[in-house]
């Protein structure tokens, strides 16, 4: 593709000469082309339920200090993190006091079988799949084919309708996928921790691969001013995985396993209707 740039040349008020100019090389004409977008092709995967703190600055909800698990699914987070605002603090002590009482999950998003939202999705630990195509980026998760769509080289609507992963605009910086997403509904708590927010809710992704190709770190950062004291910043990351049979058919509504192998049975109902 030729890369063509205007002159244009204005006094007084008036267009005097619009003319083409093309970017020369030694022998004519030159192409001018971008850089080649990083590549996430393959099957992505990783085994923490859990955001990890970045190295600097104000970090996420973690688990309290000195407090084990109950049970691989409870999470008790720490409600005394800063960055939480005071009704913010008391929705996640809640929480903690309720899972332990209760000895397992809350009923959420994941046993509702609803969209998990950003940037909750990076806790997912099932595997993920990039399509890349040059006006878009689609992540697929194979947890109840959940999907996003990532808006390449656009601004966001003007008035974007409420979703649960709401509106994704990104461009490529260098070696990096840069994805922006707001007007997400408050549909659920964005981590196991019970942390809430509002729907001013802003979250800025840096996708960029290891030198390798074999490690895909997600850095980014959460700003909400009605649940946050301040922006903060946090990592994941996913690691290529073999997966020579694709996804396999994940769908929620119909799932009866747990996460530890076991499985629910399914409620029957023997007695007649009439």
């Amino acid at each position: 593709m030729k890369l063509h740039f205007s002159l244009v040349l204005k006094t007084a008020g008036y267009f005097l000469l619009s003319m083409p100019i093309v970017a020369l090389g030694g022998c004519g004409e030159r192409e001018i082309q971008r850089p080649a977008p990083p590549d996430f092709s393959g099957f992505w995967e990783h085994a923490i339920a859990h955001f990890l703190p970045a190295d600097e600055g104000p970090g996420p909800v973690v688990n309290m200090p000195g407090l084990t698990f109950a049970a691989m699914n409870i999470w008790v987070g720490d409600y005394r993190n800063p960055i939480l605002q005071v009704w913010a603090s008391e929705a996640v002590r809640l929480h903690d006091i309720a899972e332990l009482e209760r000895g397992e999950p809350l009923l959420g998003q994941l046993q509702l079988c609803m969209a998990f939202g950003v940037p909750r999705v990076l806790t997912l630990r099932e595997p993920v799949q990039f399509l890349q195509e040059p006006d878009m980026v689609t992540i697929v998760h194979q947890h109840d084919n959940q999907v996003r769509r990532i808006y390449l080289d656009e601004a966001h609507a003007s008035n974007p309708t409420p979703s649960p992963y709401g509106h994704s605009v990104g461009h490529y910086e260098g070696d990096e996928l840069v994805v922006d997403t707001l007007a997400m509904s408050d549909t659920g708590p964005i981590d196991f921790y019970g942390t809430p927010h509002t729907n001013a809710l802003h979250v800025v992704e840096r996708y960029r691969l290891s030198q390798d190709g074999h490690v895909l770190e997600v850095r980014f950062t959460v700003s909400d001013p009605g649940t946050f004291t301040s922006e903060w910043k946090a990592v994941q990351r996913y690691y290529r995985i073999p997966l020579p049979g694709g996804f396999r058919e994940n769908i929620c509504a119909e799932n009866i396993r747990d996460g530890l192998g076991g499985e629910y049975p399914v409620p029957m109902d023997d007695t007649p209707d009439f």
